[in-house]
């Protein structure tokens, strides 16, 4: 088994801890709320997918099980939301299928990715420039083509992000670290500031930047200014690359932290689940409060009670229910 790096277990652990923040402060409007969101938004799932990248190197048999496992997890969540909205509602839409609900879209461009590096002949792949100068490309021209519905597997995003997630797998072949030590820490530090008073300055406008401008799935707005929508993915690529390369600086090789950086999954996939289903509900109904204040407190009990959920073997369980199940049926036999 390959030793895990301390380093990036830990930045993985603070992305997903953002990633819970920016969902749960979308519960409010208030201007706390708005900044904590556009800043976040900025950088936390470019950079998510840059570590993905860098952890997409091909060996084996592993891989193709690697993608496997996150097909079968997407299907197994996807269905249990299906079938709750059926429940509940009495409804049910054939879009259904391939609209990723909730937070599940990252798994799918997650798998085209990988599906990408898999099919491509692995000589073709090894020449960096012009796969990134295509990945560039796709990115920015993306949001001019569109299927029926942009959220149609996750189809906007996923062209959107190629170019993060490619450098993200070339930089496998050098020391990341390295390079990022020989920016001067205070630099970092000056970048994160400014890129979070900027966020303080628009949300008293109500104006959105980031991912929150790009909606995620139509990062491109409809207009008639081609300029303009090419301007708009230029700047979020560039901002969220500098911005990036910046917390990675700041993030300490702390081993407290790694240790929960191998849990990611289980957060990612299950504090949606709990904010969703639980959480904003009860919000709604006036149940619990809502305020700055208690949005923190609750990002914290969801990330205390599914790191606390980890630790239980059920819980990579059901990650994995499938495949899982066959493991024990084939180990029992033996």
């Amino acid at each position: 088994m390959t030793e895990r790096e301390p380093y990036w277990d830990s930045l993985k652990f603070v992305l997903i801890a953002l990633v819970i923040l920016g969902h749960v402060v979308e519960s409010d409007n208030s201007r706390f709320c708005i900044t904590v969101f556009n800043f976040i938004y900025a950088f936390h799932i470019p950079l998510f997918l840059f570590v993905s990248g860098r952890f997409s190197q091909i060996k084996k048999d592993k891989y193709r099980i690697g993608i496997y496992r996150l097909i079968e997890t997407y299907v197994v969540f996807q269905t249990l939301i299906i079938v709750k909205r059926i429940i509940m509602q009495g409804t049910f839409h054939i879009e259904d299928l391939w609209i990723p609900g909730f937070n599940l879209w990252y798994l799918m461009t997650l798998v085209f990715y990988r599906l990408m590096i898999l099919v491509i002949p692995q000589k073709k792949i090894q020449h960096i420039t012009p796969v990134l100068c295509i990945s560039f490309l796709i990115s920015l021209l993306g949001g001019f083509f569109s299927l029926s519905d942009d959220l149609v597997l996750s189809n906007q995003r996923t062209m959107l992000l190629l170019p993060i997630f490619m450098l993200g797998y070339y930089s496998n072949r050098i020391d990341v670290k390295k390079y990022i030590k020989c920016i001067p820490i205070w630099t970092a530090w000056a970048a994160v500031v400014i890129l979070l008073f900027v966020s303080w300055v628009l949300a008293s406008k109500d104006i959105n930047i980031g991912f929150t401008t790009c909606n995620y799935a139509h990062p491109c707005q409809p207009s008639n200014n081609l300029f303009l929508n090419l301007l708009t993915r230029v700047l979020f690529l560039c901002n969220a690359c500098i911005i990036g390369i910046c917390i990675m600086r700041i993030i300490p090789n702390n081993h407290l932290l790694s240790a929960f950086g191998s849990k990611t999954m289980i957060l990612y996939i299950f504090h949606a689940f709990i904010l969703v289903w639980v959480i904003r509900p009860a919000i709604t109904k006036g149940l619990i409060p809502c305020n700055n204040v208690w949005l923190i407190i609750y990002t914290i009990l969801i990330i205390f009670v599914l790191l606390l959920f980890s630790k239980l073997k059920v819980s990579t369980f059901l990650l994995n229910p499938v495949s899982n199940s066959f493991k024990w049926i084939k180990k029992y036999i033996r």
